[in-house]
């Protein structure tokens, strides 16, 4: 079992939680990432921010996606794109 947490980020069993940061301080809430393309659009909305949290969010959402047996091709493919974000 994979277990990690922190104040902006969990990872348990596949599943990846992101804290909102664009609601701080007045509000606590926690997405769901369900995918690469999710992460990218946490990034660029800034829901997670700083150049640490965002290479260790990006680097589990790639992660998630080895998990669920997503070919090398394709690992690439979102790589590439979690580094444009």
């Amino acid at each position: 079992m994979i277990r990690v947490q922190s104040l902006a980020i969990q990872f348990e069993e596949g599943h990846l939680r992101i804290l909102n940061q664009t609601l701080l301080p007045h509000e606590e809430k926690w997405v769901e990432i369900e995918s690469v393309n999710h992460m990218v659009e946490a990034i660029k909305s800034l829901k997670v921010r700083g150049a640490p949290l965002i290479g260790v969010a990006a680097s589990f959402a790639l992660a998630q996606s080895a998990l669920k047996k997503t070919c090398r091709e394709e690992l690439l493919k979102k790589a590439q794109a979690l580094y444009e974000a």
